[in-house]
């Protein structure tokens, strides 16, 4: 009776390690998973966000007349005043 008692406690031991260990493996893969969409996420927002500054910088200086004179007459025009213009 005391071998039986002693097989059983072994095997439900082992069978608990072994639940234990696959629950825990499903979980760890599905929160690295989520840790690696977030992360994904948040890269894909910030090049979004840095694509909308860029189209808007570009907006912003295609309308300006000292830019379209320079891309319109590039051998006619002197690029030092332009720039000088833009670090004021």
């Amino acid at each position: 009776m005391p071998i039986a008692i002693s097989l059983l406690s072994t095997f439900f031991l082992v069978l608990i390690v072994v639940i234990l260990s696959i629950r825990s493996n499903k979980t760890i893969k599905e929160s690295t998973l989520s840790g690696f969409n977030s992360t994904v996420t948040g890269y894909k927002e910030m090049l979004d966000t840095w694509l909308d500054d860029q189209r808007n910088l570009i907006r912003t200086y295609a309308v300006s007349p000292v830019v379209i004179s320079y891309l319109l007459n590039r051998d006619a025009v002197d690029i030092r005043p332009v720039l000088d213009k833009y670090k004021q």
